[in-house]
């Protein structure tokens, strides 16, 4: 029996494999021959999927505006200068230069999202959460947006870093206006005595020229009188 059965599923066996090559590959028979494999790979997939997105920190984000104004200006200047301002912005506000400030003054240090870590890496790690955008809506608005896991944290990293770019840019702004008058200072002293030096030149001229206070060289007046006395003198002779 043994002997006879094993050439009848032999036979069997091919017969399938020759008519699944005849017909293509059957999918659905496939699938239907392990359900049941599909069935705990569907479900092993499914919890899987649970555990990462249970497992998943939410993420926050929160935005500061800081609006870019100079008064007081030339409107085309004002113009040239809130556009620099502008490019400026996007490096100025990630850089260390401001962050430091950003950090020291309004204890960021605290936070539970930089504890730990040293300075030069929370400058980083703060710059890493920071967006800037420039220009929206072709207006001089500068957002800065800051993403976080604690919504209460990047808040007050969002004002404590717009806080410190309007601060720097009043900085800037008094910074220019100091140097502005220490110009026009320096440029006012500097004609004053440009003009007492073309004074007391002119006098020194006046005095070695005899010129008289109506400007007239009064050797030529002399000479010219005595030159209409001669030609009188010649007519009455003639």
């Amino acid at each position: 029996m043994a002997s006879s059965g094993l050439p009848s599923m032999y036979g069997a066996n091919a017969a399938s494999a020759a008519e699944d090559q005849d017909a293509g590959l059957d999918v659905w028979g496939f699938l239907r021959r392990r359900k049941s494999f599909i069935i705990v790979f569907a479900m092993l997939g499914t919890g899987i999927g649970y555990m990462l997105f249970d497992r998943q920190v939410p993420i926050y984000r929160s935005t500061a505006l800081v609006q870019v104004i100079h008064r007081h200006a030339d409107r085309r200047m004002d113009i040239l200068v809130s556009e620099r301002d502008l490019k400026d912005a996007a490096f100025e506000i990630k850089s260390p230069s401001l962050i430091e400030p950003a950090y020291e003054k309004h204890q960021l240090s605290e936070l539970t999202l930089l504890q730990g870590l040293p300075p030069i890496a929370a400058y980083d790690q703060i710059a890493g959460m920071t967006e800037v955008r420039t220009g929206l809506d072709n207006t001089n608005v500068v957002e800065i947006a800051v993403q976080g896991a604690r919504a209460d944290e990047i808040r007050q990293i969002a004002n404590a870093i717009a806080e410190e770019y309007v601060n720097k840019q009043m900085e800037n702004y008094k910074d220019a206006r100091g140097e502005l008058d220490a110009l026009l200072m320096r440029q006012r002293e500097g004609l004053h005595v440009e003009l007492k030096e073309k004074e007391k030149e002119y006098n020194e001229f006046r005095e070695r020229s005899g010129l008289m206070s109506d400007g007239k060289n009064p050797h030529r007046e002399r000479q010219q009188a005595f030159l209409t006395q001669l030609a009188t003198l010649s007519l009455e002779e003639t």
